[in-house]
């Protein structure tokens, strides 16, 4: 064991691949030409192929070295099984062709080399393996072209069977011993490292831009009633230079797109996971031993399936929290912030907020460690979602009982009355804001707005008198507001059922993970 190095402190990875190849290839090439020169006692046939058959094997090693356990076991595997396949049919051309096809030696040779190629072609790809079928197509043409006859072509496939099975063995000790990588740790460090951008993906959503909660509520413009501050409008983005809004732009594409790409890489090294073998944990490090599909221990597989279907289901949460993101970034118009204040708790958005990133931190820091996974701040978000929609039902209930209780003539008067309040009260904030801009000379401003704030609050007082019906204004503005209202709820629903799924996929890949002692890097 003296080579195995802990992967925290190894070299990139194309060095320790370029290391494991040179160690394999010059070694081959050593056992090749040392044994027959210290042994003068080999007759020269055999040293001959001696010599062939780890030249074979150096061939073997450039060929099948991989940066990871797994993908070296798979190589290894089908080009060994093609090797074995493709000589045992070129020897038995050779051997029997002429029996079974009377004709000329290059008759024989073509028609079987038709068949072999054809075949292996065939069976490659219903046993999904075409490389296995590419080196069978090879060897056999290596062996029954390069052999005189049937004896001949026998050892010409002996000694390639037993080169490239040097070769493989070679790779394979290296690959465990020589600064080792393994499919399973690069999966589960891919999966660890996409929860942690899955939070900042979350971060981005509710408009913090990589900012702490803190710092994002002191250096924004607060509302006074109670919520989480809103992005900006797109009034608001419009005033800011176009450079300045490209450079966010760009970064909110590049957080979403590192999102994909830490899942994609884990599910990429997924499937040459398969090819390995828990054995144990040393210095922190899962230890893995190159393993064949379906010939491993119950015991030792690695969560694969599991871990597949947890990132899958994250990749869901990624999709709603970028839905979120973009319904937040038109920004909430007066009119929402309005239907927010009048029929909602002040407690709903800070909570819908503080819960579901809590939740998120929660899946981060439970894995790959374990033992367990916290769901408190989960249902707390859960149960925030169906208070959000328990009211919002309530009100369209409400609203559809007293619309039916009213005639024609009523309905129309109650809409035009609370248009007109909706308009008041924007006027009303208007109003407010332009005092505030000439507080230097607030009786000027007061004489002038006097009289559209008096109306404003009427108006206002008219609309608080009476239960609401009409929530947004009956414009366009208005339906933009709704819309905007309404793609919120559901992707906050949306969002519930997707991370309930993601905390099971994830408690279901903590039981099977191996040991607590991985170490991330």
């Amino acid at each position: 064991m003296a080579f195995y190095v802990k992967m925290s402190t190894a070299p990139g990875e194309c060095a320790k691949e370029a290391m494991r190849q040179g160690l394999g290839v010059s070694a081959a090439v050593l056992l090749g030409y040392v044994v027959p020169k210290h042994d003068p006692s080999l007759p020269p046939v055999v040293a001959k192929a001696w010599l062939q058959s780890w030249k074979w094997a150096a061939i073997t090693v450039a060929v099948v070295t991989s940066p990871v356990i797994g993908k070296v076991a798979k190589v290894s595997a089908e080009r060994f099984a093609g090797t074995i396949a493709g000589g045992i049919l070129a020897y038995g051309a050779a051997r029997f062709g002429r029996d079974v096809i009377p004709l000329s030696d290059e008759i024989v040779c073509t028609i079987a080399t038709l068949l072999a190629a054809s075949g292996a072609q065939l069976v490659g790809q219903r046993a999904g393996s075409a490389y296995a079928a590419k080196l069978s197509t090879i060897t056999f043409l290596l062996v029954l072209l390069g052999s005189k006859d049937a004896p001949n072509a026998f050892a010409v496939m002996v000694s390639r069977i037993c080169g490239i099975l040097g070769g493989c063995l070679i790779s394979l000790f290296l690959s465990v011993l020589v600064f080792p990588t393994s499919a399973s740790q690069k999966a589960t460090n891919g999966l660890s490292e996409g929860l942690e951008a899955l939070t900042s993906l979350s971060r981005m959503a509710w408009g913090q831009e990589g900012k702490s909660a803190q710092a994002f509520s002191a250096n924004s413009s607060e509302e006074h009633n109670g919520y989480l501050t809103l992005p900006e409008s797109d009034e608001e983005q419009g005033k800011r230079p176009a450079s300045s809004q490209g450079d966010l732009e760009a970064w909110r594409e590049q957080v979403m797109n590192d999102v994909y790409s830490k899942f994609s890489h884990c599910q990429d090294n997924l499937p040459l996971a398969r090819n390995e073998v828990y054995v144990c944990t040393l210095w922190g490090q899962w230890f893995f031993l190159p393993a064949i599909s379906g010939l491993r221990s119950k015991s030792r597989i690695f969560p694969n399936e599991e871990m597949d279907q947890l990132a899958t289901a994250l990749r869901q949460v990624a999709r709603m929290l970028w839905g979120i993101h973009v319904t937040l970034q038109m920004g909430f118009e007066q009119e929402v912030l309005n239907l927010l204040r009048r029929h909602y708790p002040p407690h709903i958005m800070p909570n819908l907020q503080r819960y579901s990133q809590a939740a998120m931190h929660d899946m981060s820091h439970a894995f790959p460690q374990g033992p367990s996974l916290d769901h408190s701040n989960l249902n707390s978000f859960v149960e925030t979602v169906a208070e959000l929609t328990k009211i919002a039902s309530e009100r369209r209930s409400t609203k559809q009982r007293l619309l039916n209780s009213l005639s024609a003539s009523q309905r129309g008067e109650y809409t035009n009355l609370s248009q007109e309040a909706n308009e008041a009260e924007s006027d009303t904030q208007a109003k407010a804001s332009k005092q505030e801009e000439d507080d230097s000379n607030p009786d000027a401003a007061s004489r002038g707005d006097k009289r559209a704030l008096d109306g404003a609050t009427q108006g206002q007082e008219g609309l608080d008198n009476q239960p609401s019906l009409a929530f947004f204004p009956a414009d366009q503005t208005g339906y933009i507001a709704k819309v905007r209202w309404y793609s919120f709820q559901f992707n906050m629903q949306q969002l519930a059922e997707e991370l309930k799924e993601a905390f099971a996929a994830l408690n279901n890949v903590l039981t099977y993970l191996p040991a607590r002692s991985a170490h991330r890097h």
